[in-house]
């Protein structure tokens, strides 16, 4: 797996950072393939994000944990939600901004992933907003 890491990252000293990240991640995890329980919620968060950003399952990790063990497939189920972001960033006028995959999706082959403005996850995302 590392060397996956490594080939999807550059050599510049950002990319031996967030290499150097994901090693020590991967060597402080005993999760069991496929064992969902065993996962931190320190999995889900993404390093290096933007003041005032998140990730849908970085969001979803701090403010509403109940509702991940509630997926099976991560991905599918975030892409609804990904898709309505970008479209709200883009109305705004504004980029969703890249990031490193959290350790959770390096797992899953994924390296990087959008993240989007805080207002934005909690007006998709939170389930006291829509209560």
């Amino acid at each position: 797996m590392h060397s996956s890491i490594a080939a999807m990252l550059d050599h510049s000293p950002r990319a031996a950072a967030l290499l150097d990240f994901y090693k020590a991640m991967l060597a402080d995890t005993t999760m069991a393939e496929g064992a969902v329980k065993d996962i931190k919620v320190s999995d889900y968060h993404s390093p290096n994000l933007p003041d005032g950003y998140d990730t849908v399952l970085g969001y979803l990790a701090t403010h509403e944990p109940f509702l991940l063990s509630h997926m099976e497939e991560y991905a599918e189920a975030t892409e609804e939600d990904d898709w309505w972001l970008a479209g709200r960033c883009k109305s705004a006028g504004i980029e969703p901004v890249k990031v490193p995959a959290s350790l959770f999706l390096v797992r899953e082959g994924v390296f990087e992933i959008n993240s989007y403005p805080l207002e934005f996850l909690r007006e998709r995302l939170s389930v006291e907003e829509a209560r």
